[in-house]
């Protein structure tokens, strides 16, 4: 895609460009994103800074208005939602096009204490696979966090991945994790579509 965008005029490129950037962040506030996208984004954006476009020129849409439980354990406090998509097939353009099973593991961390951590990438326990590709800041293009925090500073960040199986839309997956000595677990049903809702 990128080498065709390349050979049109920059300012139908550069429209092109954040329309495809817009479709994948208003997927990304819906909880779907996965390596394939956030890779693609990547790409596109720095495309857009050859054709002249603006550092960033992508995101007005992350999900807000959150107000799941924390948990804490003096170190860390860390809320949490976990998505999960089953394996689907979706018509595009006149083919049909396999889904992976995906994941993406929302995470508000707090650092509690008056020095900065240093966080590892989760690794992530369940009965099926969570694999994780990488976990990249809320907000930012899509580029591996270091998992840096500075005393009392808090971030929003999504740990995503493929699933190791192609679960169906509908099944019941319980995942465990943990930061530093937290424990994390959470639930969910796989959706059928990045659209659909709880």
């Amino acid at each position: 895609m990128n080498a065709e965008l390349e050979a049109k005029p920059p300012d139908i490129a550069l429209e092109a460009i954040a329309l495809s950037l817009r479709t994948i962040a208003k997927r990304e506030a819906a909880g779907y994103i996965t390596e394939a996208m956030v890779q693609h984004r990547l790409r596109l954006v720095e495309l857009s800074k050859r054709l002249g476009g603006a550092d960033s020129p992508r995101r007005d849409e992350v999900a807000a208005g959150r107000a799941w439980p924390a948990s804490a354990d003096g170190t860390l406090r860390v809320r949490q939602d976990l998505i999960v998509h089953g394996r689907t097939i979706e018509r595009i353009d006149g083919r049909d096009k396999v889904l992976r099973a995906c994941f993406r593991w929302w995470l508000e961390i707090e650092n509690l204490t008056d020095a900065p951590l240093t966080l590892e990438q989760p690794k992530i326990e369940a009965r099926v696979a969570f694999p994780v590709s990488r976990w990249y800041e809320e907000g930012s293009d899509g580029q591996h966090w270091d998992g840096k925090l500075g005393a009392r500073e808090k971030k929003s960040v999504l740990v995503i991945g493929y699933l190791g199986e192609p679960v169906e839309p509908g099944t019941q997956l319980r995942a465990t994790t943990r930061l530093l000595a937290l424990p994390l677990e959470a639930s969910a049903r796989a959706r059928a579509r990045w659209s659909d809702r709880r």
